[in-house]
């Protein structure tokens, strides 16, 4: 059986130096389509300003993007990972302008129906009475066979992966993530 992973920044024992992308300048760049899995048409000049010293090979950033180093892009190609568009980003210290080189964001554009309603866990709205809010979804295992990351169609900001990115991940040594494992059936 397939797992899934909720994939996510951590600073691990960087913690307290690692580099944050504090500001951006996305230059008329929407940050709409990301959120859903769409492509982009046209993708300008962004550009983000960092404090800390550590780069991880997930840049954590005020905008929650997915933006990964070299060697974590070089792990994606050797792996022949599809479902994705690379988008070039300018990095920048903000300290003393000096530019960091070869960081892409990560442009999920697998977009998959796989929520199992039955086994994932809900919360009552505390805003409208009678409704329910998702909190961890759970997934449809015949629904994820042949995807690596994806987004859920009925559930979108979030990117999941599953093992065998997170133990190719784990075993290249990429810093700068958190896995939270979730349930397939």
């Amino acid at each position: 059986m397939s797992k899934v992973y909720n994939i996510r920044h951590s600073g691990g024992k960087h913690y307290r130096d690692q580099a944050f992308g504090i500001d951006v300048d996305l230059n008329g760049v929407s940050d709409i389509p990301m959120i859903g899995g769409n492509e982009y048409k046209e993708w300008g000049n962004v550009t983000f300003y960092t404090s800390g010293d550590y780069f991880h090979d997930y840049l954590n950033n005020v905008k929650n993007w997915l933006i990964f180093s070299p060697r974590l892009q070089e792990l994606f190609q050797k792996m022949e990972i599809t479902g994705i568009q690379w988008l070039p980003v300018k990095i920048y210290r903000k300290e003393n302008n000096e530019e960091i080189k070869g960081y892409q964001v990560c442009n999920v554009t697998n977009v998959i129906s796989a929520l199992d309603a039955e086994h994932s866990k809900w919360i009552d709205s505390p805003d409208y009475p009678g409704e329910r809010m998702l909190t961890i979804p759970a997934f449809k295992a015949s629904a994820i066979e042949g995807y690596d990351i994806f987004h859920l169609q009925e559930f979108h900001p979030p990117v999941y992966v599953t093992g065998r990115l997170r133990n190719a991940i784990k075993k290249a040594n990429l810093t700068g993530f958190a896995f939270d494992p979730r349930r397939v059936y």
